[in-house]
């Protein structure tokens, strides 16, 4: 299945086995106790319109209530959905017109996911879930996944995602350290439109759950645009660095497309287009 945010193009994950906690510092608004959730509890200054080909439908509350490109069409629903416990959303994910699954989401009290559960429409498949966790700026500290029983922390410094560690049951592990400036952008660029590149930009495996932060379902951004990652990795006996560079390009302060350069590299990867309304 074709995902917007998926890791692929990174190949390897990076290393270290500790998981560190995080900072609450930043500048990002917080979100009201038992807020609803919306999409204008994140996107303050213009709401996704289209990002990388997936359309974003609200209903009068503000809510994403369906997310659509050429192949996926993701439909979210609201109210309670009683499994072995009650949820109080459901998105449910189609492939080229056939449902693949079908996401159960729990809220924390600022409106934002606190626990997932994903059931498969293949008969035998497994159910996964998901678990996250927050900083007081609402920003996300941890992940953890069923799914190749992995978890991810997040280390902040006033505002921004510095480092990301992952750990998986068998033995894998990665750090990836990011930064806010490069040679093109000497300076730190602050992030007006929340933007979160999880898997392109920190190294983050969401899959599925990667574009439900659109909706405005999983917290605050950081406060400025990531630049740069050095991912250090090891997988069995072997271990690696990588090193990947970002670009952005902007209408009004708003970001319009990103892309990342592997290396010395001059191709192109990871390409995201951004339009707002």
């Amino acid at each position: 299945m074709k995902n917007l945010f998926r890791f692929a193009s990174y190949g390897c994950l990076v290393a270290s086995m500790a998981l560190v906690s995080c900072s609450d510092d930043d500048d990002t608004p917080d979100v009201p106790n038992n807020a609803t959730p919306s999409v204008d509890n994140v996107f303050t200054e213009a709401t996704p319109s289209v990002i990388d080909g997936y359309q974003f439908t609200t209903n009068d509350k503000g809510q994403v209530t369906n997310i659509k490109n050429q192949w996926e069409d993701i439909s979210i629903e609201y109210g309670t959905f009683p499994r072995a416990t009650e949820f109080e959303a459901k998105a449910t994910y189609k492939y080229e017109g056939e449902i693949e699954s079908v996401i159960y989401l729990q809220f924390n009290n600022k409106g934002f996911i606190s626990y997932a559960l994903q059931v498969y429409e293949e008969e035998g498949s497994e159910d996964d879930t998901w678990k996250f966790e927050y900083n007081n700026a609402n920003q996300l500290t941890r992940m953890v996944r069923s799914e190749g029983d992995e978890s991810y922390s997040m280390t902040y410094t006033d505002g921004d995602i510095t480092k990301v560690t992952m750990v998986e049951s068998d033995g894998d592990n990665s750090v990836t350290n990011i930064y806010y400036t490069n040679d093109t952008f000497k300076t730190p660029v602050a992030n007006k439109a929340n933007v979160m590149l999880f898997d392109e930009a920190f190294a983050i495996d969401m899959d599925e759950m990667a574009v439900l932060y659109y909706a405005g379902l999983l917290g605050n951004g950081t406060k400025n645009l990531p630049m740069k990652l050095v991912d250090t990795w090891s997988e069995g006996d072997s271990t690696g660095e990588s090193t990947y560079t970002f670009f952005w390009e902007f209408s009004n302060d708003l970001p319009t497309k990103f892309w990342s350069q592997y290396g010395d590299s001059d191709y192109k990867d990871s390409e995201v287009d951004f339009s707002w309304k």
